[in-house]
Formats: structure tokens, sequence, C-alpha cells
């Protein structure tokens, strides 16, 4: 027996179009989205149908619904599975009011002095506490970052992923990593943003408050070992390229034995994630060399007019990544000095005074070139950019951010990683979990 509004079996006629049929016509078919116009001058009541609409069954497996008529819903159903995103909201958490430590675990204990018979001493030196180093938890979004479960570490730190590499600070839940040696990490302390981006193309971030370079070893030994996703059951991806800036140390320890660290530290990430095995980089009795896709950069996170000998040794550690850049074409550590240029450039009246600037001799860099060069000093951000609470404006970090990831992008690029890039945006805002009051950072 047949059914309202066509037979049973397939022997049934389509459905007459008419100008008032409300089935849409394929000549009506738009691009965008696949969806389609219905121009009708059908009469209509008040809610906008027509006051003799007759439906009959609709359904999809019905074969006498022609094709054309559900097609355009199918696309339309398929682009947003694509497209739209359903949010999460993070959890935040009061960020604590200080850090721990307070001074750099790098910093000396004890020095020697001239004693009044002209001879010299040891003496045991008190560390000080850097009153120009910005507030670690200054900035309110720090608390979407904090308390990383399963981790524990006995300094204050930052990290916007979790143990098996989800971000945790985006609305939208995505791997911290594209997959396995794609993508970036940066690494720092307190002079370091505490979240890049967002919206779902963020960039990892790991920050250690007064951390050296042993200490952000034993870290990312932890946070980037080996593991398994609880999602699918496959390995964890870990990034290709770190961002490293630590001028808490550097200041503490000056930049001869920072560089001598970065290049301890820098051999032994590229090993350890690219073959997942580990070793001590501090014994130098260990030898091993591995062909590898991860690069290891200085991030020269900006500092503050006042932070003692960080222009300088910046300077420093910049015309020797240049010279060492020069001796292995494949190594580019100084690659984002730029970002730290260009930020002193927009935001300091007087940004960079001339002078005369050493390197430092490590292997494989020969004494070849000229000891001193003529270069420029950034003295740093000036004060007024500082707010209540040791706090950098927020303005200067998010610029810095977008140099950064600007640069993050071009590095990608260069490395043919187009498909990667474009999981790259300009910072934006994430989500908030809290009224916007809550995260002017003041």
């Amino acid at each position: 027996m047949g059914r309202e509004g066509g037979a049973e079996g397939g022997d049934a006629e389509p459905l007459p179009e008419s100008k008032d049929s409300i089935l849409p016509c394929p000549e009506h078919r738009s691009d965008e989205f696949g969806s389609e116009r219905v121009n009708s001058t059908m009469p209509r009541d008040a809610r906008g149908r027509g006051n003799e609409e007759v439906v009959g069954n609709l359904s999809v497996a019905d074969d006498f619904v022609p094709r054309y008529v559900v097609g355009p819903y199918l696309r339309i159903s398929e682009y947003l599975n694509k497209s739209i995103v359903n949010t999460v909201k993070r959890a935040w958490q009061v960020p604590p009011r200080l850090a721990k430590p307070p001074t750099p675990l790098a910093a000396p204990r004890s020095g020697l002095v001239q004693t009044q018979g002209g001879g010299m001493a040891v003496v045991k030196l008190a560390p000080k506490v850097n009153l120009s180093a910005p507030n670690f938890f200054g900035h309110q979004r720090s608390g979407y970052a904090i308390n990383l479960a399963n981790f524990s570490c006995n300094s204050s730190y930052t990290c916007t992923f979790d143990i098996v590499r989800n971000c945790r600070i985006c609305p939208n839940e995505h791997d911290a990593f594209l997959s396995n040696l794609v993508g970036t990490l940066v690494v720092g302390d307190s002079y370091t943003p505490c979240i890049i981006g967002g919206g779902g193309k963020c960039v990892p971030v790991f920050r250690q408050h007064n951390a050296g370079f042993r200490e952000i070893t034993a870290s990312l030994k932890y946070l980037l070992k080996y593991r398994k996703s609880t999602n699918n059951g496959m390995p964890c991806s870990r990034p290709n390229l770190i961002i490293v800036s630590l001028p808490g140390h550097l200041q503490a320890v000056g930049p001869d034995q920072y560089f001598k660290e970065f290049n301890m530290f820098k051999g032994w990430i590229q090993h350890f994630l690219q073959t997942g095995r580990d070793y001590d980089p501090a014994d130098e009795r260990i030898y091993n060399p591995c062909s590898t896709s991860v690069q290891v950069c200085e991030g020269f996170a900006p500092f503050i007019m006042g932070d003692t000998g960080l222009s300088e040794s910046y300077a420093i550690l910049a015309r020797t990544f240049r010279i060492f850049s020069a001796v292995e074409p494949s190594e580019k550590p100084g690659f984002f000095f730029d970002c730290f240029k260009k930020t002193m450039e927009k935001f300091c009246p007087e940004p960079r005074k001339d002078g005369m600037v050493r390197y430092i001799t490590v292997d494989p860099i020969k004494p070849e070139f000229e000891v001193y060069e003529n270069m420029g000093f950034y003295t740093g951000l000036p004060g007024a950019l500082l707010r209540r609470g040791n706090v950098v404006n927020p303005e200067v970090g998010f610029f810095f951010s977008q140099e950064l990831v600007s640069m993050i992008r071009d590095w990608h690029s260069k490395g043919e990683m187009g498909v990667f890039v474009n999981t790259i945006t300009l910072p934006v805002e994430i989500e908030s979990a809290l009224p916007a009051a809550h995260l002017t950072g003041g």
C-alpha cells in the first residue's frame, strides 16, 4: 500500500517542482558552505511558514526524495563538524603571591675577598633578591598553568600542557605538539610570558622560577619522557624546537658559564628528544652524538632597565651565537635575538648604546675572530613600563609574543613545515573562566 507523498518501493515519481514549491532547485545552490537559497512567493503566516504547506516524509532513506534536497544539509553538517569546536571552561586557581626560591639556585654562596694583609680569603656570600626581576605570578593568566597533576617540583612553576602533552589553557582541547618532533616549546623563568597565544593555536610554555639548566633538565626529563596517550594509546608527541631563556640564571653565573651550560643542555635535549635515552650532560666522559632535527635556541627574554649585567651579557651571547652559526651553519642558537631587539626599539626611548663587545671561545669556535667588536647594548625596558607588583605592562609582553610567534613561523617555514605553520597563530586571549577584570594582571 502506498504512503503519503510516495509509493512503496523505488518506482515513485519525483515530487514536481513549481514556483511555489518549498523544495530548493539546483540553480539556487550556493558555493559557500554548500548551502541553498529558497526564493518563494508563497503566502506565509506569522511564524514564517507557508499557509498551504504540505510536508511529506522527508527522511533521507526515502528513495523519492531527490538528492539535491538533502545534499546541501549534509555538506553544512560536514562543515560544522570540521569548523565548530566545543569549548571547555579551563580551571583557574589563584596564583600564589610569592614564588620560590627567592634567589637563583646557582647564585654563588662563597667568594674571594682581599684581606688587610694583602692576601685573599674565602667568605660566605648571602644571595640577594633581584628587585628588578619580574613577578613570576604577576599576570593572573598564570592561574591556568599552575599545579600540574602528577608533577612534583620544589620550585614555583607554570606549564601550559599536562604530562600527556594535552593543552591546559585553550578553550578547546588540542595536543600541545602536532606530531612527534613537530612543534615548539618555550622554556623560561619569570622573564618569559606565562602564556603565548590561545584559541587552540597556542605555543606551549614551561617556566620554572630562578632555575638553572640543571633544574630545567630535571623537569623536562619528566615532562617530555616517552609515554602513551590516555586517549588513543599512541606515543605522546614531542617538540623539535626548544627556545630557552633564563635571565635570572644568566645574571647569577655570567655569560661564560651560561653559554657552557647552554651547550651541554642543547646536546642533552637533542639526544633525549631524538632517541628517548637519557644521560648526564655534565659528565664529559660521555659522548653521545646523534643525527637530529631538534634545534635549541636562546630566547633573549626582555628585561627591565637596571638589571645589572644583563645588557652586556645579552650582547656577548648575541655575538657568540653569531660566530657559532658561522662555524656551524646548521646551528642557529641566536635566531630569536631579533624579537628582543624589536621589543627594545619599540618601547625604549633610547634603546641602545654602543660599546666594545667580546665573545666567548668555546669549541668549535676558534680564537680567530677579532676579540672585541663595537656593538649596541640594549639597556632594557624603562621603569615606566612597570605596573604595581613589578609586573611588566601587558602590551610589552603581547608585542614580544607576537614577534616571537612570527619568528617561530619563519623558522618552521624554512624547514618546509608548512602544514605545522598553519597551526600557529598570533597570540589571542584565551576564553576566561573569570570576569575580564581578573585578567588585567594588575
